[in-house]
């Protein structure tokens, strides 16, 4: 980073990178159907099943801090409920219910807020928010009623912050109010870096058009839209990002397991196929990542203007030589997907069918 940096003749502006955690996705084996109506436990609800990664993102994270010289904080979903602008913009979305909730929710057609049960060992929460009821305070401010179905009804005040931390949203409503409070905040500039899953039709419908709408109604960041970087997306032979079919089920992308490849999928793999202090292997995939910027700049694929990189003649398709990597790998950036391939090994014969 700090070599990009010297190639740009005028001072880059202070940065900082927040990470932000989604750590209200439902636990495996947590999540039970009463009814119809689908309840979940999340990983917020139960810390040891967050526990058991979140070791290994504080460590890739400290290295990639380090290697780019750029500081790196965290914050959970929780933080951003903490804001103390997040009440009135939950008062607008509960009031526009009737028309955010099929726009945030098209197969269910309700906002998606839910609070997991406050007794304590239970933790379920109604995932798609189907039974909550709206209240209002004599302040003005909503009260959600949420129902447990062991321990019945219990609410969240909008004019307790204590309580409004307590809740988790699916994720357009997440995307739609994390873009509201960056709004809002006009002492830095916020650029989200996302993954290309995110953009077209699903930014335009589920994030643009009800931002538009609010800011039509209250008057609030009139003229201001959010500055969004949509990351290339690692994919697989199937189009699908590399990480979805991880968490969707058991045994996935095994292939690059028969090809010994499969540290690709797992951070804790790299590191115990390198050893020492677990930086070796991604220091490697750090190092072709930030080769592919300055091969495109020296093959005339990029150039500075100012401060900001330009591309053209797009895919570009780099191969990398790695001995340390056990092969070739062979990068295609085409417009926002990375494909990747390893071209030179060999699968076993008759690969395993268990």
């Amino acid at each position: 980073m700090q070599t990009l940096a010297a190639l740009i003749k005028e001072k880059p502006p202070y940065v900082t990178i927040l990470i932000a955690y989604t750590n209200a996705a439902p636990v495996q084996d947590q999540v039970v159907e009463i009814g119809e109506v689908q309840y979940q436990k999340s990983d917020r609800g139960i810390p040891d099943a967050l526990r058991t990664y979140m070791a290994d993102y504080e460590e890739a994270i400290r290295f990639l801090s380090s290697w780019s010289d750029v500081p790196t904080t965290v914050a959970f979903q929780s933080d951003l409920f903490s804001d103390s602008a997040m009440p009135r913009l939950l008062n607008y979305l509960i009031r526009q219910r009737t028309t955010l909730g099929p726009q945030l929710s098209p197969s269910y057609g309700k906002l998606a807020l839910r609070a997991a049960c406050p007794v304590s060992g239970c933790d379920l929460e109604e995932k798609h928010g189907l039974l909550n009821d709206y209240e209002w305070s004599s302040s003005g401010r909503s009260i959600i009623v949420f129902r447990c179905p062991n321990h019945g009804p219990h609410t969240i005040r909008l004019s307790h912050p204590a309580e409004v931390a307590r809740l988790e949203v699916n994720a357009p409503t997440y995307n739609l109010l994390r873009s509201m409070i960056h709004l809002f905040d006009t002492t830095k500039h916020h650029i989200r870096v996302t993954g290309a899953d995110y953009s077209g039709m699903h930014q335009e419908t589920l994030l643009h058009r009800p931002l538009a709408a609010w800011s039509a109604a209250t008057g609030l960041a009139r003229g201001r839209t959010p500055h969004i970087l949509h990351a290339p997306l690692i994919v697989v032979w199937s189009g699908t990002k590399l990480s979805k079919p991880l968490y969707v089920r058991d045994g996935a992308h095994a292939s690059l397991k028969y090809s010994g490849m499969d540290r690709f999928c797992s951070y804790a793999q790299l590191r115990d196929r390198f050893g020492g202090n677990g930086d070796e292997g991604l220091r490697i995939i750090w190092d072709i990542f930030i080769g592919i910027f300055a091969r495109s700049r020296y093959e005339g694929r990029a150039e500075i203007v100012g401060n900001e990189w330009h591309f053209r003649r797009l895919p570009v398709c780099i191969m990398y030589e790695s001995m340390a990597m056990d092969g070739y790998i062979l990068l295609c950036l085409h417009g926002n997907l990375f494909h990747f391939v390893t071209p030179v090994v060999t699968l076993p014969t008759d690969p395993p069918t268990s």
